[in-house]
């Protein structure tokens, strides 16, 4: 009797260790399908990376863009004319020149303040100051021109676009701001 079960044991053992094993086929459909998973994957990390970039790069032209725009609406709301002998109006590079009662040097009543395109950037020179630079080394000004809509109002149009050559494939983007000199 134990005969019979050791060799009924060691039949259902061989059966077994046939049955356990991959045929050729069926690798190959896994491996496959193992593959495209994998390419799934990566295409969905690439696109999301590349999104994050896109959005990294408009948020860094948006946050330029509201410096600048606040910068020359500030200054608006305490200037009190365009200095127009050296603002330069409808064409680019443009510059605008204010006179105003912010940051006044001592003894003075009014002072100047010029707003101008050098070399891809966003300058302001305030009279006896330093020029300083509004946009950041990340940001290009592509363009920058001045319309005066009257005495006391201003439009100006400015384009920025990334500075590095790997992220100029989002593009630039143009903004326009709209600034009554209040003068106060």
């Amino acid at each position: 009797m134990s005969q019979i079960i050791s060799t009924i044991r060691n039949r259902t053992i061989a059966r077994r260790a046939k049955e356990s094993g991959f045929t050729l086929a069926e690798a190959l459909v896994y491996a496959t399908l193992v593959a495209l998973m994998v390419c799934a994957l990566t295409m969905l990390i690439i696109t999301t990376i590349d999104a994050y970039r896109r959005v990294s790069i408009d948020g860094m032209l948006e946050d330029n863009a509201r410096l600048i725009i606040r910068a020359l609406e500030n200054e608006a709301r305490y200037a009190s004319s365009v200095y127009t002998p050296t603002s330069v109006f409808a064409s680019h590079p443009g510059q605008l020149s204010l006179q105003t009662s912010l940051n006044v040097p001592e003894g003075e009543i009014l002072t100047y303040v010029d707003y101008y395109f050098d070399n891809g950037k966003l300058y302001i020179k305030r009279e006896e100051s330093a020029t300083r630079t509004i946009t950041s080394d990340s940001v290009s000004v592509s363009s920058f021109i001045v319309f005066q809509l009257s005495t006391s109002s201003v439009k100006v149009n400015f384009s920025l676009a990334p500075r590095l050559q790997k992220e100029k494939l989002s593009g630039g983007k143009t903004y326009t701001a709209t600034m009554s000199l209040r003068g106060k």
